[in-house]
């Protein structure tokens, strides 16, 4: 199996990962939040699409359940898992985990912070859950933040809804919940691509269709 390390806060790697990933022209990348419990919905979602991504953004809110999943992916010595893991805690996680690696015995300590800044594809993200931004009752705390830091992608959650809006340059992008949707959304995550100058953030919805029956991931909508 591939050795992963943390190299700072929020960096779950392969070695090198995070620097190759920086100066890429194109990427895509597999984003999730507010999990709540759904380790299985996790464990799917992300073995389906480990073939197609360079890495995962997870937007707080039951970090245990990632750390839990990945674990679990170590201990199988599971080839399924992407190169790169970008986590940052909500308001319902702690600040520090760790995993151990089973063939070594070696722990590796994860220190999640509240706000992570991280170039990826040339391009300034700024990844938080967005429970400090205040972000039940609006985006203009976050595009605030987003324009002081020089960012053009902002990754958050909370919500627990799917949201996109581009504005000013800056685009604001919620996954929406994997297992709690509100506001009459369904459970889903998102996709983001992007290749040189050009941006594609497509939004799933999860279906389920009884027990014992894999999960159908459909594409609910698409911007550019």
């Amino acid at each position: 199996m591939r050795d992963f390390f943390s190299p700072e806060k929020g960096i779950l790697e392969t070695e090198g990962k995070l620097g190759s990933i920086s100066k890429k022209e194109s990427c895509s990348l597999l984003l999730i939040s507010d999990t709540h419990g759904a380790t299985d919905y996790i464990e799917e979602i992300i073995t389906r699409f480990t073939p197609e991504v360079d890495g995962v953004i997870f937007s707080g809110d039951c970090a245990a359940d990632f750390i839990q999943f990945v674990q679990k992916a170590f201990d199988k010595n599971s080839p399924d898992l992407p190169d790169l893991f970008i986590i940052v805690q909500g308001n319902g996680d702690d600040s520090n985990y760790k995993l151990k690696k089973p063939q070594t015995g070696e722990t590796v300590f994860i220190s999640l912070p509240i706000v992570k800044k991280i170039k990826i594809a040339g391009i300034n993200f700024l990844i938080t859950h967005g429970h400090k931004h205040h972000v039940s009752y609006g985006t203009e705390d976050l595009y605030k933040i987003m324009e002081t830091e020089s960012c053009t992608i902002g990754i958050f959650g909370h919500t627990h809804k799917q949201y996109y809006q581009e504005q000013g340059g800056i685009i604001l992008i919620n996954p929406g919940s994997i297992s709690l949707p509100r506001g009459g959304d369904e459970p889903g995550f998102a996709l983001l691509e992007i290749k040189e100058d050009k941006k594609a953030t497509t939004f799933y919805s999860i279906e389920h269709s009884g027990l014992g029956k894999e999960l159908s991931f459909k594409i609910k909508a698409r911007y550019f």
